[in-house]
């Protein structure tokens, strides 16, 4: 004890705290941290991590892989971000390798070979004045792009930019379209041109009314969380098949800018927790489509409840309810479903909080007839186009059937260069392919 006494004499500093005192330890501390940087033990990013917000990409699984949407991305990125680095001897340049797949032409829905990304363990780059830092997994291939929490809005700035990149310059022309893999990442299928609203002929008001929602709840996202309302939308649209549902929701989709990706409930991939893991993958700016959702459900018996899977699918009833409204449903996604039977489906699958717009889209009207009528022959004089949808009419009324908008397309496009010919075709294409008076579609939307 005696010498442990003598040595702390030896420093009478501690004992009676000084500003010179201070001024030493920060002095040390500062010498140790000049230290660690120096030798490497140590980086800049290693003391403010834990304050950052990160956006981790996947990349690739082996060294030349054929790359899925998720992981093409991944190297778009990189490639992006490699353009705002600076030169010099602490951070080089990405060295990235993308080459088609022999035979292919360079499309956007190619497959690539790539090759790993030569990146230094964290990068530091500036994008808009603000810090960013770009780290890498070595163990599982991923990248995390970090910033400090009040870059939020400059961080989906730059991961949009490199989707924008991606995606090439017909980005703003075409829509996207993802389906959900075996091993759960959706993954594109097919791109279209996006198709012009007027091209898709509804009843009056309906196609407006639902532009006018859509846009409306983009506008409002600050009204829902004061609210504590989950910010999502939910529409079910429902009626004949051929009506013209699918239609509108890609022409809806090209018309906002966004992509879709298409859920089967069906598929053999598919149970509750992978559909949870799905629905949370969505990307953003993307509509989330199930088509025919009563198909899911087994009808064989009348007397079955209306909630009853159909032996081929994986997913539950619980399962579909908690994929549309449960803690994986993602703020600000839209869902759109589709159904040729909505009495079919239980009252608990389409309650407001899961489908908040219902649309009826039911067989064509005289006024569709005329409009696409006009639309396909616009060389004809407004008066005679109005004769010849009378002279259609009364055809469509002696063959007893409903026509739907997919059933006077096709035939308008089989007399496409005659006008004359589709009216005095009408009654027989009517009678062999039209929907007969009393298929039970009717009934639901009286």
């Amino acid at each position: 004890m005696d010498s442990i006494i003598a040595k702390m004499k030896l420093f009478p500093i501690i004992k009676r705290p000084s500003l010179f005192t201070g001024v030493a330890i920060l002095a040390g501390a500062a010498c140790y941290v000049a230290w660690n940087f120096k030798t490497g033990r140590y980086s800049r990013i290693d003391w403010i991590k834990g304050f950052l917000i990160y956006a981790r990409v996947r990349g690739a699984k082996s060294k030349f892989v054929a790359a899925s949407y998720t992981e093409l991305y991944y190297f778009h990125l990189l490639t992006y971000i490699g353009k705002l680095l600076p030169e010099n001897e602490r951070c080089k340049r990405l060295e990235i390798v993308h080459d088609l797949l022999p035979g292919q032409e360079n499309d956007l829905t190619a497959d690539h070979d790539y090759q790993f990304v030569k990146l230094p363990l964290t990068t530091e780059f500036q994008y808009k004045g603000a810090t960013f830092f770009l780290l890498m997994c070595t163990q599982t291939d991923e990248v995390d792009v970090g910033t400090f929490p009040w870059n939020r809005a400059l961080l989906e700035e730059l991961l949009q930019e490199a989707m924008d990149m991606q995606r090439g310059k017909k980005s703003d022309e075409v829509v996207y379209f993802f389906y959900l893999s075996s091993t759960l990442d959706w993954q594109q299928m097919a791109h279209r041109k996006k198709r012009p609203m007027d091209s898709v002929i509804l009843n009056d008001g309906v196609k407006e009314g639902l532009i006018q929602d859509v846009r409306g709840f983009f506008a409002n996202r600050e009204w829902y969380l004061d609210k504590g309302i989950p910010y999502r939308r939910g529409y079910l649209l429902h009626g004949p098949p051929g009506t013209g549902k699918s239609s509108i929701i890609f022409s809806l989709a090209g018309e906002i800018g966004y992509d879709i990706c298409f859920l089967s409930l069906s598929s053999p991939h598919l149970n509750d927790d992978a559909l949870a893991t799905a629905m949370s993958k969505v990307f953003v700016k993307t509509i989330v489509l199930i088509e025919d959702i009563d198909s899911a459900f087994d009808h064989k018996d009348s007397t079955d409840a209306p909630n009853k899977m159909a032996d081929s699918c994986k997913v539950t009833f619980k399962g579909i309810l908690n994929a549309l409204d449960g803690v994986s449903s993602q703020e600000g996604r839209i869902v759109f479903i589709t159904t040729n039977h909505i009495k079919k489906l239980d009252p608990a699958l389409i309650r407001p909080g899961r489908v908040d717009v219902k649309i009826c889209i039911d067989y064509a009207t005289e006024d569709q007839i005329r409009k696409m009528f006009a639309r396909f022959y616009p060389h004809v004089e407004p008066q005679v186009v109005k004769e010849m949808c009378l002279k259609i009419q009364k055809g469509l009324k002696k063959s007893r059937k409903k026509a739907s908008m997919a059933c006077l397309q096709s035939l308008f496009i089989l007399h496409k260069d005659n006008p004359n010919d589709a009216v005095d075709h009408a009654e027989k294409h009517f009678e062999e392919y039209a929907d007969s008076a009393n298929t039970g579609y009717l009934d639901f939307y009286m």
